[in-house]
């Protein structure tokens, strides 16, 4: 599967996506949040930052929802 990895390419809204030598993803990754939906209670996922590879750093960008598992909220 690796090696498959190595060789794959794609664009995507203009963008440029392939995973390096190493198998490794090259263009970072979106930090996912489940959050739910307060009107109807339905959870779903949201972005809310993302990791560059490059500068090796976190941007926080969306208020994160904690989950209570003592109150399921």
């Amino acid at each position: 599967l690796l090696n498959e990895l190595k060789q794959v390419t794609f664009t995507l809204d203009n963008q440029t996506f392939y995973f390096n030598a190493s198998g490794d993803f090259v263009n970072g990754y979106d930090l996912m949040n489940w959050a739910q939906n307060k009107s109807d209670g339905h959870r779903h996922l949201k972005v809310v930052g993302g990791y560059n590879l490059e500068q090796e750093q976190i941007n926080i960008d969306e208020a994160i929802q904690w989950y209570n598992s003592n109150s399921n909220k």
